[in-house]
């Protein structure tokens, strides 16, 4: 995924949400396992502070899901790797990427 297609993602999760474009934004690429396809993970808030959180495919300009994040918690695992996921016992949001330590 492009940085253009992360801040496209950071615009449709902002939208989304209904927050303003001053709203700091960050995204992650999260790669699907049950498919060829990835989506953009989107925090918006400050750093560890209370915001939102969306799953956004940027492909087809569609917020998968998303929801406030009171705790300002990430949601991505700890440690290096790329992040991942699959629907399943691990985890049923893709608001929860899991770590692909390969």
């Amino acid at each position: 995924m492009t940085p253009a297609d992360l801040a496209t993602a950071i615009e449709l999760a902002r939208e989304a949400a209904g927050v303003s474009a001053d709203v700091p934004g960050s995204a992650v690429t999260v790669r699907r396992l049950d498919r060829d396809a990835e989506y953009a993970l989107v925090f918006l808030g400050a750093q560890g502070g209370p915001g939102w959180i969306a799953a956004v495919n940027v492909a087809d300009h569609d917020v998968m899901s998303w929801a406030e994040n009171r705790s300002g918690e990430t949601t991505l695992p700890p440690g290096e790797g790329a992040y991942v996921w699959r629907p399943g016992p691990d985890s049923r949001s893709p608001l929860y990427p899991l770590l692909d330590p390969a």
